[in-house]
């Protein structure tokens, strides 16, 4: 029992499983230039889809 919590605490023992989504991956593992590349990207679309919205509604009146 004490070998095994000495591996974990020596970081000899076995390797968890990264199961981490692509999504948390990509901003660990990214370079600053990608991930305001992708920030950027998404925000316009965001910005987009809500004036559609608030032009759909003001054509509703």
């Amino acid at each position: 029992m004490f070998k095994y919590f000495l591996s974990i605490i020596s970081g000899t023992g076995r390797k968890k499983e990264d199961t981490s989504s692509e999504f948390s991956k990509f901003f660990r593992e990214a370079s600053s230039r990608e991930k305001k590349k992708v920030f950027l990207d998404v925000a316009k679309k965001a910005s987009k889809e809500q004036m559609e919205v608030i032009r759909s509604v003001q054509t509703v009146r």
